[in-house]
């Protein structure tokens, strides 16, 4: 799907806001720019290290939304603009476009949410082709829909695709252009008023740009969630999945004839499949002065390598106010990555990322901004440990913009 393609969804959110605009409601723009200088030690995660690096950088976070009585949609872009060049480093620059539409009556719920972005592919999963990061675009496209039956009972249907294409590779490539698609639906019960269980069933589809591997897979979850007094929420699911994958592929092959030797492609035909329980852990805490988030899931989902990847996520989110102009924040993840190849095998990654972070409210509209993390990965072929640190003092302006009818 390429951008010409997805404009007509783009204008069908849009035209969902401007045919709302007659109707009452809030429209408002609340544009957040900032400016901020950052010193990574080994910002392409290479192995030796590569030099260090400082930029100066400049972004803007636009979102434009209207809200009605029945109808919302919101317009959010997303910038950022350094003196750093290409995408090889977990400081690139991206630009991203979020378009989303949401129509309601006191029964049903209809959304559609298309995204287009380009950034690397370091920036969220520190994933590599060849060792280095690339450069990734992505389109995609969501949609659902939600239906309250009863007071109890809740019906959804949640259909996705999105396409992902990468830059040139550097050294042996890794990561492979792919589109994937799938459909999940869901059952929710109230069960008491603590009390919530679930049943989700969906498949998909993954296929390499290239024709060269397809999975198909399938799941089914049942889950419980339970609230634990007015502060904490828990919420469990687990499942079983399975993945049906198919690669053709040429090879070389020496064959003699009888003016001798000679190189022949074959296509040759490669069947795997990837079993095992699915599940997801979320146990939350929310409240004004102190929250607190703790994950741990276990999923099948597109990444860029030949098949579907299983990643085991752990990880824990808290901030905490210390007073009404100082916030401190902290997050702590583990990913673990099982990535499998077209010929069979895996490569395995785990990464581990922390980030500790202070802003200081210093008027309604301007924060200032101090933060640290550092990035860990253990890579299984070739055995090697690499990892980066990162230092960032940031400023912004927030603005905010209303009109009311």
């Amino acid at each position: 799907m390429t951008a010409a393609r997805l404009a007509p969804l783009c204008l069908l959110a849009t035209a969902m806001g401007m045919s709302a605009s007659s109707l009452a409601g809030v429209f408002g723009i609340e544009p957040t720019l900032g400016i901020a200088g950052d010193y990574a030690t080994n910002p392409a995660l290479l192995s030796p290290a590569s030099a260090a690096e400082s930029h100066a950088v400049f972004t803007l976070d636009a979102p434009t939304s209207y809200v009605g009585d029945q109808i919302k949609w919101s317009l959010v872009p997303q910038v950022r603009l350094s003196d750093a060049r290409g995408y090889a480093t977990v400081d690139s620059d991206y630009g991203r476009l979020t378009v989303r539409g949401e129509y309601r009556t006191p029964r049903t719920l209809w959304s559609l949410t298309t995204n287009l972005s380009r950034d690397s592919s370091l920036y969220r999963d520190y994933l590599t082709n060849g060792g280095a990061g690339v450069r990734r675009d992505t389109v995609s496209a969501d949609g659902k829909w939600l239906r309250h039956v009863t007071e109890r009972l809740d019906l959804s249907v949640d259909a996705n695709a999105q396409r992902v294409q990468y830059g040139a590779p550097s050294g042996v490539g890794l990561l492979t252009d792919y589109r994937y698609g799938s459909v999940d639906s869901e059952v929710d019960w109230l069960a008491t008023e603590r009390d919530k269980l679930n049943l989700a069933v969906g498949v998909g589809r993954y296929d390499s740009l290239d024709h060269a591997t397809v999975s198909r897979s399938a799941n089914a979850q049942m889950g419980y969630i339970r609230s634990i007094g007015a502060l904490w929420t828990m919420t469990i699911n687990g499942g079983y999945s399975r993945a049906s994958n198919d690669a053709r592929l040429l090879q070389p092959l020496l064959v003699f004839t009888g003016s001798g030797f000679v190189v022949q492609t074959q296509s040759v035909r490669y069947h795997s499949r990837q079993t095992g329980t699915v599940y997801s852990f979320d146990l939350k805490r929310g409240a004004q002065r102190w929250s607190v988030d703790v994950l741990a899931s276990r999923q099948l989902a597109p990444s860029g390598f030949a098949y579907l990847s299983r990643e085991d996520v752990y990880q824990v989110r808290t901030d905490y106010s210390l007073s009404e102009r100082v916030t401190l924040a902290g997050d702590l993840r583990r990913t673990r990555y099982q990535n499998p190849i077209s010929t069979g095998g895996n490569y395995r990654l785990t990464v581990d990322d922390a980030e500790l972070s202070m802003a200081y409210r210093w008027t309604r509209r301007w924060t200032l901004t101090l933060s640290g993390s550092k990035v860990l990965e253990h890579v299984s072929t070739p055995s090697q440990r690499i990892d980066s640190s990162t230092v960032r003092v940031g400023l912004t302006r927030q603005f905010d913009w209303r009109t009311l009818p």
